[in-house]
């Protein structure tokens, strides 16, 4: 490769490293501990398989951008080879980096999904290049085809398991398990997404009885259908799970209202064709007329499975573009006014609309209708895909607001740049044609199915269990529930336990065959939950990238070195585990501040060119600034303790005291530019008064002992 291919090539390491972390870390953020769990045993649920499949859509994305900037300029094509050696492994590095394991180097699904993602991004990068001599608006990127994107989420979850299955094989024989073979961390039985027939499946269900028994009455139908509306609402909570991220309650009210809607609707039809098909076989086993429960046959419901797949991929097309419509605007009207009731109504009826096809306005095929919408979310069509487009965008801009006018200040409104927002929708619509195609393919068979089955079921719930279930799902956010949070900081909380005990064991090289490292991880995650469950903190990128090695240096102090801490964790001693739990409670529930000048200080730790000349005049500065440093409320050595009053210590504390002092002169400048007076001394330590002192208690929040160390500062 040529000198300025090898310039390119680190530019678009550099970006694709940079930004796919956050992508990684908002995927962990996602998962729940059950889903975690299962992921882990190498296998998931669908709503593990949206998230996974969203983030290698995002990864592929993110990707392609970079290319495109890079080659807007050259004005060259992307070639396959060129795209492989600038992506290299930086998914699984990223991976491997955010979860803090080891991805094995033999490892084929790593490789494989690279070698697939390596063509994606060349495919879509070069459909952009090859469309934009156009110069037209309507370009539409590449959509990744929904087997290859199927294949590509088999390869990502299984590089979870053999990433993991690294972490715990530290050792031999004892230490070879999975973590999930512990049933501690083994998911608890959820309803979102598990209804599943119970007994023989030649057993007539309970509904197709009672219905057959009661030959419709109105009594009945009600009863039935709500049944029927328990089974869907069950079902449809695991597809509308990770489709709800960063929705507002405003949001979450409007679908939730237009979802009960619709469930009735299903529900009733469903009845009624249940109520057909068992007065048909009523008919034609009329010679029979009294059958025993286990001789009647299971029933067809014919159309019921097409009914039920094509609600749920409507509700799943339409949870996606009301979630494209929130991040556009977040995203270019960040101060845009709160939208009302009436207008997000008003979009949701437009989607509706939008929705609709020649073939679903017939209603005599329930198969052209499923196919029909099939073929509009799969981007086939082009004129759904401008409609769509320009749905977004007026969506978008009639939310964004001139600054409120001020007299006497000017102030200039730029709006964003038309193409900027097409550019977006462009590559939203790609991610959205993508997921449906590939969650068409492989995933709305499985949610009707386990409905067909729970209809058949020969347990199904009683009327009064129906009853409660509908009424609490009616009254509450669609999806809008705290547990869903709590589950992801739960989640987060054991990713950065394992990373603490993985970080203590590779530290601990000499002994890093002591102990079972699955065992560790589950009794210190057990302990740290009990201390954090309840408390009011966030998981931020910054926490998982830091917050375990924090954790560790500051054990590694406690117990003087990796060598102790590793034997301090395995004897399970209640003490050393509290410490631990205690440690993590504190530094997930005091989040830094954004740093000033003095934060920055306590954040740097590298050396510094200050010249000779200026560490002689603040060498008495420093020294005082240092020994303010070394005593905390408890009188014991603290963060700044004998250890870094070194040389090179003192000359950051030395650039530190400049900084400061620069910064209240130009404070002061500023003010007696307009008044035109001096100086005096007297007055300008009545304005500084103890901002200093008072300012390091504050960072490391210390109080000073005496009111002499105080007065030195």
């Amino acid at each position: 490769m040529s000198r300025a291919g090898s310039s390119l090539s680190v530019r678009m390491s550099d970006i694709a490293v940079d930004d796919i972390r956050p992508l990684f870390v908002h995927f962990c953020k996602r998962m729940s501990v059950e889903q975690w769990d299962l992921l882990d045993q190498g296998s998931s649920d669908d709503a593990v398989k949206v998230i996974v499949a969203e983030l290698i859509l995002k990864c592929v994305n993110l990707v392609t951008e970079a290319f495109l900037a890079i080659f807007k300029v050259t004005k060259t094509g992307v070639s396959e080879e060129y795209v492989r050696s600038c992506v290299g492994n930086i998914l699984p590095q990223t991976f491997a980096d955010v979860l803090d394991v080891k991805v094995p180097d033999d490892c084929d699904s790593a490789k494989s999904l690279t070698e697939m993602i390596v063509q994606e991004v060349m495919e879509s990068a070069n459909s952009v290049l090859n469309a934009s001599a156009d110069n037209s608006e309507e370009v539409y990127r590449h959509v990744t085809p929904p087997n290859r994107l199927g294949v590509m989420v088999s390869h990502a979850c299984d590089i979870k398991k053999e990433s993991q299955e690294a972490l715990i094989e530290v050792s031999d024989d004892g230490l070879e398990e999975e973590v999930t073979s512990n049933k501690s961390w083994q998911p608890e039985t959820s309803d979102k997404g598990s209804i599943q027939a119970s007994g023989d499946g030649s057993v007539r269900s309970v509904l197709s009885i009672n219905l057959g028994l009661s030959t419709g009455s109105e009594g009945s139908f009600a009863i039935e259908t709500e049944a029927v509306q328990n089974i869907i609402i069950k079902e449809f909570c695991g597809i509308e799970e990770p489709l709800l991220d960063n929705m507002k309650d405003t949001e979450i009210e409007v679908l939730k209202s237009d979802t009960s809607e619709w469930i009735n609707s299903i529900s009733g039809d469903i009845v009624r064709s249940i109520i057909e098909e068992v007065n048909s076989l009523e008919v034609r086993d009329s010679e029979s007329p009294i059958l025993e429960p286990e001789d009647m046959p299971e029933l067809c419901l014919i159309g019921v499975g097409t009914k039920i797949k094509h609600f749920f991929a409507k509700q799943f097309a339409k949870l996606s573009i009301y979630r494209m419509a929130a991040d556009m605007k977040k995203k270019f009207c960040p101060e845009s006014h709160v939208e009302t009731v009436e207008s997000m109504t008003s979009f949701a009826e437009e989607v509706e609309e939008l929705l609709r096809n020649e073939s679903e306005e017939q209603k005599d095929n329930e198969v052209e209708v499923y196919l029909g919408l099939q073929n509009l979310l799969e981007g086939k069509s082009l004129m759904f895909n401008k409609m769509l487009s320009d749905l977004l965008f007026n969506n978008t801009t009639k939310g964004m607001i001139e600054p409120e006018i001020v007299p006497g200040v000017r102030r200039i409104f730029v709006a964003p740049p038309r193409e900027a927002i097409l550019q977006e929708i462009r590559a939203k619509l790609s991610h959205f044609f993508g997921l449906f195609g590939w969650w068409m393919t492989n995933q709305a068979g499985s949610h009707s199915d386990r409905v067909e089955e729970a209809l058949n079921a020969p347990d199904l719930l009683t009327p009064t269990d129906v009853g409660a279930s509908y009424s609490a799902y009616s009254s509450a956010e669609l999806g809008k529930e705290t547990s869903p949070e709590v589950e992801r900081i739960k989640m987060s909380v054991k990713v950065l336990v394992m990373k603490l005990v993985s970080q203590i064991y590779n530290k601990s090289k000499e002994n890093s065959s002591l102990g079972d490292p699955k065992a560790v991880a589950e009794n210190l995650f057990e302990r740290v939950w009990a201390k954090v469950e309840g408390e009011d903190f966030k998981i931020t990128p910054a926490t998982f990238k830091n917050t375990d090695k924090v954790i560790y240096k500051e054990l590694c102090k406690q117990w003087d070195g990796a060598a102790r801490v590793l034997v301090k964790v395995n004897e399970g001693e209640q003490l050393a585990d509290d410490v631990v739990a205690s440690i993590f409670k504190y530094h997930l529930t005091n989040q830094p501040k954004k740093r000033g000048v003095v934060g920055r200080f306590f954040h740097g730790s590298r050396k510094f060119s200050v010249s000779e000349d200026v560490r002689h005049r603040s060498g008495r500065h420093s020294s005082i600034v240092c020994s303010l440093l070394q005593t905390d409320e408890c009188g014991a050595v603290g963060f700044a303790g004998s250890r870094i009053i070194g040389r090179c210590r003192k000359m950051i504390v030395a650039e530190l005291i400049l900084k400061c002092v620069n910064l209240v002169t130009e404070a002061f400048l500023a003010i007696f530019k307009v008044t035109k007076t001096g100086v005096s001394e007297e007055y300008v330590r009545s304005c500084v008064g103890n901002i200093l002192p008072q300012t390091f208690a504050d960072v490391l929040d210390v109080k000073f002992l005496t009111t002499a160390t105080a007065q030195k500062a």
